[in-house]
């Protein structure tokens, strides 16, 4: 299973992406609340999908060695496929209105977007990671 799937990973994945949240959220100025929360409501929609994609996904997950393998057991899927669709649908609309509201500072906006969109994904998907993860050992014994 890759590295990407693990539970680890996913803890400090998600512990990072916290990180970046608050501190663009201490040192941004103003603060891009509309940011942050348009990133945290699409990010729970995009880890709901991830979650189901998981697990629909599971086997092919599990002999998943490299991220193209992982990308194409996720495609393999509807909810995958979905996912797929909702990240980059996420990401033009948080590109889009950064570019709308803070025009020359955009960067700031999207990576409080993304950040949170990565924060609420990592944790709704903390879950299937450890299905995963049980899965796995399960095969191996």
């Amino acid at each position: 299973m890759h590295t990407s799937l693990q539970p680890k990973t996913n803890i400090r994945l998600l512990v990072i992406w916290s990180v970046v949240a608050l501190s663009v959220a201490v040192v941004a100025s103003p603060t891009p609340w509309l940011f942050l929360g348009s990133g945290m409501v699409l990010g729970a929609c995009a880890g709901i999908i991830q979650l189901r994609a998981l697990r629909e996904s599971s086997r092919a997950l599990l002999a998943a060695q490299s991220t193209i393998e992982v990308r194409r057991a996720l495609s393999s899927s509807r909810s995958g496929r979905y996912y797929i669709y909702t990240f980059w649908f996420s990401m033009a609309v948080l590109l889009a209105l950064a570019f709308y509201v803070f025009r020359g500072r955009a960067f700031v906006g999207l990576l409080a977007g993304y950040s949170a969109f990565a924060f609420m994904r990592e944790l709704l998907t903390l879950r299937g990671t450890f299905e995963l993860h049980r899965l796995s050992t399960e095969q191996r014994e």
